[in-house]
């Protein structure tokens, strides 16, 4: 029996099918494009007020508020100190 040899023919593509191609592939790579800017833009308006804070300016103003309550809560300490050694009896 005779062993059949199998003829492997190369499939060329046309022009028109290489357009194709590469439109497609530029199309997926728009897309990916569009998907990273979307995306950053999420980002963007998840991470800022309607007032324009973002995360920075928000946590700059709880460090200023708690700036001002530490000194607060250091004159109310100093006064109690002072209370209590005026109050404290001397040997």
């Amino acid at each position: 029996m005779p062993r059949r040899q199998q003829q492997i023919e190369e499939i060329v593509p046309t022009e028109e099918e290489e357009e194709i191609l590469n439109s497609e592939d530029s199309e997926e790579e728009e897309e990916e494009d569009m998907d990273f800017m979307d995306m950053g833009g999420l980002l963007s308006s998840l991470l800022t007020t309607e007032d324009g804070d973002n995360v920075t300016t928000a946590l700059m103003k709880m460090s200023l508020m708690l700036q001002e309550q530490i000194k607060t809560q250091n004159k109310i300490l100093v006064k109690i100190l002072s209370a209590l050694e005026s109050h404290t009896p001397t040997k």
